[in-house]
């Protein structure tokens, strides 16, 4: 097959030749719990792939307890994830609470669109 075949394939893509010539995975997203929300089936599923394969974890769930660390989303309006988080950063700024574990959680979360 030509390297064109498999520079569009991510089960190739993403992998690299060890020096024992065994395809091990990378490990650039080391330490990074994503949550998926918003995409099509088939979406969702390549990401996992390239998130894992990466070295990175995946979660279906948004909860802070599960050390999430970048929210995934289609789009911001419409997410009831993203809402959730946001509703969790303006209870923060009215009410002042810098200290709550839910609310440092939500602030350092990385949305990605």
């Amino acid at each position: 097959r030509s390297s064109r075949h498999h520079a569009n394939n991510p089960q190739y893509q993403y992998r690299r030749r060890s020096t024992n010539n065994s395809t091990t995975s990378t490990s650039a997203l080391n330490g990074v719990i994503a949550c998926l929300s918003g995409l099509d089936y088939d979406h969702k599923n390549e990401l996992h792939t390239i998130i894992t394969q990466l070295g990175g974890k995946y979660s279906g769930a948004l909860d802070a307890g599960c050390g999430i660390t970048h929210l995934v989303i289609d789009e911001t309006e419409g997410s009831v994830k993203y809402r959730f988080v946001q509703q969790i950063l303006a209870d923060e700024e009215e009410k002042g609470d810098k200290e709550d574990m839910m609310k440092r959680w939500a602030r350092d979360l990385k949305i990605v669109t």
